[in-house]
């Protein structure tokens, strides 16, 4: 009786034991990481774009907003969906907001000396038949790119006309002198007006 006493005991302890381990057992689950909104602003609050040319500033935190821009100063520097261009050298401040919120950065416009010029691609010897036609196809060249957003003033002297889109009539037998000058973003230099001359034969 005795023995079957100490028997039960040693069960019953077992048991408390193995109850007790297993509620101070606890899993551990993994943490959750907290969503964090990026806060609405430039991701750089400088940037640098060179005369004539046009640079994109990125926002972060602008995801499914509408943005509204506008600079300090539009003579120097313009602004048009986050697209900057760069008018004058100098530094403007640009704005961004998204209704709420309204920030800033810092646009630095440089010339490096670069100048645009008007560029069209002629034959060596321009000749034309008597009652042919010839279409320009100018562009303006500006630090290494080809620009075709310029506009265009043609003039005619001698055998030849042109039109308002620089198509060329050859008319009657003798020279004839053309004149292209583009206008483009407000810029006057010698260098973008190109004056050529074109024979007209009896074809």
């Amino acid at each position: 009786m005795k023995k079957l006493l100490i028997v039960l005991s040693i069960i019953l302890s077992l048991s408390l034991c193995l109850f007790s381990c297993g509620e101070d057992e606890s899993t551990t689950l993994p943490e959750m990481e907290e969503s964090v909104a990026e806060v609405f602003d430039f991701a750089e609050k400088s940037a640098t774009v060179e005369l004539y040319e046009s640079a994109t500033l990125a926002l972060q935190g602008a995801t499914g907003k509408t943005v509204t821009w506008r600079s300090a100063n539009p003579e120097r520097v313009t602004v048009e969906n986050g697209v900057v261009f760069g008018k004058m050298a100098g530094t403007v401040t640009i704005y961004a907001s998204d209704g709420e919120t309204e920030v800033s950065c810092a646009v630095t416009v440089i010339n490096s000396g670069y100048i645009p010029t008007l560029e069209l691609d002629l034959p060596d010897e321009f000749r034309l038949n008597m009652g042919d036609t010839y279409t320009l196809n100018p562009h303006v060249a500006y630090n290494g790119v080809k620009y075709f957003n310029a506009e265009y003033v043609y003039s005619a002297e001698g055998s030849i006309s042109v039109s308002t889109s620089g198509v060329i009539t050859a008319y009657s037998v003798g020279l004839g002198t053309v004149t292209v000058t583009a206008k483009w973003h407000g810029v006057e230099t010698d260098t973008l007006t190109i004056t050529f001359e074109i024979e007209v034969i009896q074809g």
